[in-house]
């Protein structure tokens, strides 16, 4: 006969990348790696995807969350998509189904949301500073009502702002960008491909 332990609780593996961090000389830099989750939910507002991906916020010890086509509308209340030891941030898509945007942070870690000064409702762009980093959460449907060079200079002139108010922060982006290419990001923002 043997015995089991029902305290213990089982912990996925960890298949996250670990991502190489530059040390600076810089004064009030961060030097915590934060560890982020990015997925494109296909719709959170099904039953029971809130309580899965609170599972796997847990399972994986997850810091930061990104999450694409949430399909929040305004009748979905901040307390229905909570996720415990979570802030919720949120963008959703206006007059049109599906879409939206969510940034979830630990509650442990100071989280603000940024806006640009001419902040544009079209574009499907979350922009959260937590823990001395700036996290961007974007998704840029098929069917845009936009180009994506709009799209491209928006998020260029997003990051020229993001600059002066956070001089030395890093900045992460990402989501699902469908049909741009990864290089015109890079060229366009300075930023560099991790995935």
């Amino acid at each position: 006969m043997s015995s089991v332990n029902k305290t213990s609780v089982h912990k996925r593996k960890r298949v996250l990348t670990v991502v190489s961090s530059v040390s600076t000389n810089k004064p009030n830099c961060s030097t915590t790696l934060l560890s982020i989750y990015v997925i494109n939910a296909a719709a959170l507002s099904k039953p029971h995807a809130i309580e899965q991906l609170a599972t796997d916020l847990t399972s994986y010890d997850t810091d930061v969350a990104i999450i694409t086509e949430t399909y929040f509308k305004s009748k979905h209340s901040d307390n229905v998509l909570s996720v415990p030891e979570y802030k919720l941030y949120r963008r959703d898509r206006k007059r049109r189904r599906g879409g939206g945007v969510a940034v979830y942070v630990r509650n442990n870690i100071q989280s603000v949301v940024w806006t640009k000064l001419a902040d544009d409702p079209n574009y499907e762009l979350l922009w959260v500073y937590a823990g001395g980093v700036v996290f961007g959460a974007l998704y840029h449907p098929p069917r845009a009502l936009y180009s994506a060079y709009s799209l491209l200079n928006y998020i260029e002139s997003c990051i020229d702002e993001l600059s002066l108010e956070f001089p030395f922060a890093p900045v992460v982006l990402a989501g699902d960008f469908k049909q741009i290419p990864d290089c015109d990001v890079e060229q366009r923002t300075g930023m560099q491909q991790l995935v």
